[in-house]
């Protein structure tokens, strides 16, 4: 800062060169309580002079001050440096002493006086009490509420528990245990099972093409078992009627001795058996399914009796050595064409035959059974007894 334009400054502060930061701080707080605009009288001249005078104290402590501080920061640059300040700064507060001063040397009876807008601690501590009182206020209600809407569903909940014990239309009935689901109404008034007798000397699948009722009631029973019991209809003998039993029969192509369905309708006690063999899915098991969960009759026992002899002749080959005669022969894990196939063997391959089901035959590689062969992929060695 040049020197003319620190002497300027100082002066109108009533100070001189050489001053001290905290002179210039107290010259400013008289000066500012000396020309307060609020010391003279509304739309006077002297009003409008101090208002002046008031920004002209203003600038200038603040330049004096940024000088002041930038020097006891850098004292080589006291006379070369320059700061900016604001015009509309609002004077500082100048405390308890610059505000005894005023009123000391301020005899003008036209003088405003002051305000305090400070509230009450009274006030704030019943606006506290207040606020308390609605909080209480809002949490019991609640409170009430959320215990008359828990209170609600329990009585009711006790009254439809007394009605279903005494009135005779809530009973229910105890659940089956025989595993079988009861026909719909519906379908047992629809069916009209003499009906089914007609188709004795058809096909089976005409008979479960031509009545949608029955298909329904068979895969009621069956459930899951419902798409294997339909896969097995390829070649199947004709319906026949024995002692008021539709009995019908069928297997699936080139599998007849390993997948296999049964169906006896008895027009007389209008229920409906089902017997099922499957070597891939019911591992050689024959399951039987009925309606009433009683025996079955007696053309399907005897048939499901016979499949299970079938199913269980075994013939012991010990160390019987075949070849392999085809092309590929596919070593299965069961004696079944529909069961996983373990490996392929090659042409010429040689095996130990140890079993024999039907047309199928348990081999032996190495020390162990490793699956089942079909007969027509492989060449005894040997003449078998």
């Amino acid at each position: 800062m040049k020197k003319d334009e620190l002497s300027r400054l100082l002066a109108v502060l009533g100070l001189e060169e050489g001053c001290s930061l905290e002179e210039l701080k107290q010259a400013y707080k008289d000066h500012v309580a000396a020309w307060h605009p609020d010391r003279f009288p509304e739309g006077t001249a002297r009003k409008l002079r101090a208002e002046e005078k008031l920004k002209e104290i203003n600038d200038s402590y603040d330049q004096l001050k940024t000088y002041f501080e930038s020097a006891a920061r850098n004292p080589a640059d006291e006379t070369t440096s320059e700061s900016e300040s604001e015009e509309s700064r609002e004077p500082e507060d100048v405390g308890d002493d610059a505000e005894t001063e005023v009123g000391e040397t301020s005899g003008d009876s036209s003088q405003e006086p002051s305000h305090d807008w400070r509230i009450p601690t009274s006030w704030k501590v019943a606006a506290g009490m207040i606020g308390l009182l609605v909080v209480i206020y809002t949490i019991a209600f609640v409170s009430s509420y959320f215990r008359e809407d828990q209170v609600e569903p329990e009585v009711a909940t006790q009254s439809d528990s007394l009605a279903d014990t005494t009135d005779p239309q809530h009973m229910i009935d105890p659940p089956s245990t025989d595993g079988s689901e009861e026909p719909s109404p519906s379908d047992t008034e629809s069916m009209n099972f003499e009906r089914l007798t007609r188709y004795e000397g058809e096909f089976p699948t005409v008979m479960l093409d031509g009545s949608p009722q029955l298909k329904n009631r068979i895969q009621r029973l069956l459930k899951g078992r419902f798409g294997l019991f339909m896969r097995n209809w390829d070649v199947s003998p004709e319906v026949r009627v024995d002692n008021g039993v539709v009995f019908a029969e069928g297997c699936r192509a080139h599998m007849c001795q390993d997948e296999i369905s049964l169906l006896a309708i008895d027009t007389r006690s209008k229920t409906i058996s089902v017997g099922l063999h499957s070597e891939s899915e019911l591992k050689g098991v024959v399951r039987t399914f009925k309606e009433d969960g009683g025996t079955v009759p007696r053309i399907l026992y005897d048939r499901i009796s016979s499949v299970r002899d079938q199913s269980s002749e075994f013939q012991d080959q010990l160390d019987v050595e075949a070849v392999v005669i085809t092309e590929n022969a596919n070593l299965r894990r069961y004696p079944s064409n529909s069961s996983e196939v373990l490996e392929v063997l090659p042409r010429g391959f040689s095996v130990t035959v140890r079993q024999q089901k039907g047309q199928w035959f348990a081999v032996v590689i190495g020390n162990r059974i490793s699956g089942w062969v079909h007969g027509n992929t492989i060449r005894f060695s040997e003449r078998r007894y």
